[in-house]
């Protein structure tokens, strides 16, 4: 699928003026002006993308010993993830980042990697789930549900992701 070529205000006009339609529209000099000053201020103003740690693979952890040790700056990651999941109304600061291991449920009981990301005060446990390779842990945007952040409220002991593999899906 290709792209289709994009099109900016600035180039309508610039086209308008060459053909000179613009004008023909008996349009005053000063409004002419203000015209092309406003598509140029939106051609130039475009919102910036803002992600979330979005490249392809994103190291997070590399294990030392028995231990992981977070590479990426924590404060900000933590800091950085509250305020694009959360409104500022809610509050949530998170005091805890830990990564965690868990079991899956089915039947072959895999083992898996999350982070997470605690507000105690809250009662705010948001998780992400997380790629080994080697001696690493690594975000990935892979599948959906590799980039998929997964937040609960209420008890914190309750909270931990509960993974379920379909064996028969995973063969095809």
């Amino acid at each position: 699928m290709q792209d289709k070529p994009h099109i900016g205000l600035v180039q309508v006009v610039a086209v308008l003026v060459q053909r000179q339609q613009l004008f023909n529209c008996k349009m005053k000099k000063s409004k002419f002006i203000l015209l092309l000053l406003i598509c140029t201020t939106l051609a130039f103003c475009k919102a910036k993308k803002h992600p979330i740690y979005s490249t392809k693979k994103t190291k997070i952890a590399t294990r030392i010993n028995s231990d992981y040790l977070f590479v990426i700056d924590t404060i900000q990651y933590k800091d950085t993830i509250a305020k694009k999941i959360f409104s500022e109304n809610s509050q949530v600061f998170f005091n805890k980042i830990e990564i965690c291991k868990g079991i899956t449920l089915e039947r072959l009981k895999q083992e898996y990697y999350f982070l997470k990301l605690t507000d105690s005060k809250k009662n705010v446990v948001t998780v992400r789930h997380l790629i080994k390779k080697e001696n690493d842990l690594f975000f990935s945007n892979d599948t959906n549900f590799d980039s998929y952040y997964v937040s609960c409220a209420g008890t914190l002991n309750l909270c931990p992701p509960n993974l379920y593999i379909d064996e028969h899906l995973e063969k095809n």
